[in-house]
């Protein structure tokens, strides 16, 4: 078996590392600290693919340090105080730990003292976001640096060099090649390196670009775990909200990907409820129907109703009223105690008054006050006028806020008893 083209071409000095300038760069604070010979306990967090690896090894070279390098999946307590055992043997120790957001309690424990007293300097690796999966005791030792994803110049850049090294230099299309990996690695250097070896496996110089990139696919599966996964959740209610039904369906679609009908089901839902609502009541209904299919079939048919569902509510009319009137509801009531009237009780001490609210007939129960006496003017539902049926509760709304409504209902009694004389 030959050697896997990502290990050979692995960088080894800090020059050698894509991008990043702000840690490797010459004013970059991992720069520094090799410069002036001081490391200290680190999180490096970013997407899969980036270099986190290669880049805690060329730290571990120039430090000249013993080290060991383990993963949180996989080690277990034993392996730990292994570590710290050939810590103690040494003068410097570095330990390596990729997916540390696993990295159980228990384990931490062995490993946090070690690391507060300097005996480990501990270099993490999480494709996650470390302020929401890395525990705390872990981030208060350590600093978190970011690797930012790969821009498209220096992948070209990247690519480009890479390729001289391969038969794929001579090939007639190979600038379309190239710009073809950049688009397909989606920012993961790791990806684009596998892309180039298995093109360089398929190349024939007289190959079709077509036929040459046949073998390939775009790399489009996301970590459930990751910020990435994350922001595409959020882009498809943003695009929802917005009505762009174009955007709507590409997000899903990379969800749909990643098969997780769990969230794709709660989104949506929350989305008929929130932004098109009392707009359209009768798309919520059909999104909730279109959810329970999908429920039902499962993958892959289920993207058949998911996609009839996002495309009814990005194209629907929209109204986040109900949200909004809630949300001011909670507020109110948060801040605020309030005093309910008698006969709004449901065990009312004057039984007098639970008789007087039984006693109004059905029909004439809106002239009756049923906020307390302090906000009774208050006006928390401002329905929006543009949907029919949101038209129709806005009018009805409208008629019922011009009623002076009243908690006196002896001298209601006495007026609707005399108007039906």
């Amino acid at each position: 078996m030959g050697e896997l083209l990502a290990d050979k071409i692995r960088p080894t000095k800090l020059t050698d590392i894509i991008g990043q300038e702000h840690l490797v760069g010459q004013d970059g604070i991992i720069k520094k600290m090799i410069d002036q010979k001081q490391l200290m306990s680190m999180i490096l967090y970013g997407s899969a693919g980036i270099g986190k690896t290669t880049l805690a090894r060329i730290i571990v070279n120039n430090f000249g340090s013993d080290y060991q390098e383990l993963n949180a999946t996989n080690s277990n307590k034993k392996d730990l105080e292994n570590a710290v055992a050939l810590a103690r043997m040494v003068d410097n120790f570095i330990l390596i730990i990729d997916e540390i957001h696993r990295l159980n309690k228990d384990k931490q424990d062995i490993l946090l003292p070690h690391i507060e007293s300097g005996l480990i300097t501990l270099i993490g690796l999480t494709n996650t976001n470390p302020y929401h999966s890395i525990n705390h005791a872990i981030r208060s030792r350590t600093i978190l640096l970011e690797l930012r994803p790969i821009n498209n110049d220096d992948m070209k850049i990247f690519v480009s060099k890479l390729i001289v090294q391969t038969p794929i230099i001579n090939y007639q299309y190979l600038d379309k090649v190239v710009d073809a990996i950049i688009n397909y690695a989606n920012k993961d250097v790791r990806y684009a390196i596998n892309l180039i070896q298995l093109l360089s496996i398929n190349y024939d110089k007289d190959l079709t670009f077509d036929k040459l990139m046949a073998p390939i696919k775009a790399n489009v599966s996301i970590d459930k775990n990751s910020d990435y996964y994350y922001d595409v959740i959020s882009a498809l209610q943003k695009s929802i909200r917005g009505s762009d039904v174009n955007a709507a369906l590409i997000y899903l679609a990379i969800l749909i990907l990643a098969e997780d009908l769990d969230i794709i089901e709660r989104r949506l839902s929350v989305i008929a409820y929130e932004d098109i609502g009392l707009a359209n009541p009768i798309v919520v209904d059909r999104t909730l129907n279109a959810l329970k299919v999908a429920r039902m079939v499962g993958f892959p048919e289920a993207r058949i109703p998911l996609a009839f569902c996002v495309i009814d509510l990005a194209l629907s009319s929209k109204s986040n009223k109900a949200k909004e009137a809630m949300d001011s509801a909670l507020g109110i009531v948060q801040n605020n105690t309030y005093t309910i009237h008698d006969y709004l009780k449901s065990t009312p001490g004057d039984y007098h008054q639970k008789d007087n609210y039984w006693a109004v007939p059905y029909e004439q129960k809106h002239l009756i006050q049923y906020l307390p006496d302090s906000i009774k003017d208050i006006k928390i539902y401002d329905p929006k006028r543009k949907s029919s049926y949101e038209k129709h509760l806005a009018l009805f709304n409208d008629f019922l806020n011009q009623i002076e409504r009243t908690t006196d209902l002896d001298t209601l009694l006495t007026k609707i008893k005399k108007n039906n004389k």
